[in-house]
């Protein structure tokens, strides 16, 4: 995973697309995921990750 650790100096979380669907196994069926690589005010790129999930 790659990106910034912090946002407006706030931590993030990092999830690859298998770290988030093991996170939220028990209670959500995984749809899908796909990533979007974002281009900031200042002209640096973050990866994000988007996923759909369905309650069990």
């Amino acid at each position: 995973m790659s990106g910034p650790k912090k946002c407006s100096d706030l931590d993030i979380a990092q999830y690859s697309e298998d770290s988030i669907k093991n996170t939220f196994h028990e209670n959500f069926n995984h749809i899908k995921s796909f990533e979007e690589i974002h281009t900031t005010p200042f002209n640096t790129k973050q990866n994000f990750l988007f996923s759909l999930f369905k309650r069990k």
